[in-house]
């Protein structure tokens, strides 16, 4: 996918928004009409030009980008904004706009929403490592205090295949052993069986925003925190690749949020307690707090109920610092050798 004036410069695997649902570069067609991050536009033309020359660039709040050379971004460069190609682009001078100015209109469709939220605290708080079974009938389950996620999931599982969750004996563990509903999950959902830190976005999420936003508010409701006293929105899980891909379907939404990895494992007082991966944090700053509720963001469940979404003041004449953010990385790949080149700087100021 290119524009008139460029050249094909977009790696494999990259996201981009369509009007049916969020797409990887190489599943788009011709016809389909996607956000070019200014307005919505018809593809015309579809190329694959092969493995070539690439550049990947991360920001602070470690957003991730990868594309060839002459790619270009919009960016601030001594108080002009302008477009810089990847491979001319300084860390130590340039600032990456992250668009999140996003035109469109979401209706929430209940029925889609509830299915993304069921799905939601199934990655939150459920287990996923017996969908394809083995040495007997394949299950999953959801480990819950909460009496509304509870009465959710018992009610969705009913509604959708008359079935009542069983109760484990720990009483907070709530399995599903009906086989159709593992299919679903596994053929129509795109569940993919895991491990907590192996979890990722289930496909289906990807296709539809009333499905993404049910989906944001269950996993929120099941492994998020609300920081009251910095307004934040927290979500913390060992989970990277998951919380990587939050960070681009909420930026599908228009939040913007950052993405940190802790530099060490948790050591716990009780000695029969080990951490075996480290925890990752996904964290959306205040002032984009505001937007979930204008999103669709429902608070029912214990953690989503604490929510306090802050008054930001209006200031029209003030840049949108939410919209700029620095280099903190740009390593250059060589499609033959698979070495890296790259630059990096320092900066003491502290984005999260």
């Amino acid at each position: 996918v290119s524009s008139r004036d460029s050249f094909k410069c977009q790696a494999k695997g990259s996201k981009l928004i369509t009007k049916s649902g969020i797409k990887n570069i190489e599943d788009v067609k011709i016809g389909d009409t996607i956000w070019t991050g200014f307005s919505w536009q018809k593809v015309t033309n579809w190329i694959d030009d092969g493995i070539k020359d690439g550049i990947k660039i991360t920001t602070y709040r470690n957003y991730q980008f990868t594309g060839s050379p002459i790619h270009r971004y919009w960016a601030l460069r001594d108080g002009r904004e302008q477009w810089i190609k990847s491979e001319d682009l300084d860390p130590s001078r340039d600032l990456i706009c992250i668009n999140n100015n996003i035109e469109r209109k979401i209706s929430i469709d209940q029925e889609k929403y509830d299915l993304g939220y069921f799905l939601g605290i199934l990655i939150g708080d459920g287990g996923l490592s017996f969908l394809e079974y083995e040495k007997g009938s394949s299950f999953f389950a959801l480990t819950t205090v909460d009496e509304y996620i509870k009465n959710f999931f018992f009610d969705f599982c009913i509604k959708k295949w008359g079935y009542t969750p069983r109760s484990a004996t720990d009483k907070i563990t709530y399995r599903v052993a009906k086989q159709d509903a593992v299919k679903f999950l596994l053929n129509e959902c795109g569940v993919k069986k895991s491990l907590s830190h192996q979890k990722t976005i289930p496909d289906i999420v990807w296709t539809d925003p009333s499905i993404s936003i049910g989906f944001i508010n269950g996993v929120f409701d099941t492994d998020g925190t609300f920081e009251k006293s910095k307004k934040n929105m927290l979500f913390s899980m060992s989970a990277e690749k998951l919380l990587k891909e939050m960070q681009i379907l909420l930026l599908s939404l228009g939040i913007i949020s950052s993405f940190r990895k802790a530099k060490k494992l948790v050591q716990f007082k009780d000695e029969n307690l080990k951490q075996n991966h480290l925890t990752c944090h996904l964290t959306i700053n205040g002032h984009e707090v505001v937007k979930f509720e204008k999103i669709g963001f429902v608070n029912r469940s214990i953690k989503s109920g604490k929510i306090h979404i802050p008054q930001i003041p209006d200031a029209h004449d003030v840049i949108p610092w939410s919209h700029l953010d620095f280099l903190k990385e740009v390593m250059s790949f060589k499609k033959k050798t698979r070495n890296t080149v790259g630059r990096k700087i320092k900066t003491p100021i502290n984005l999260y």
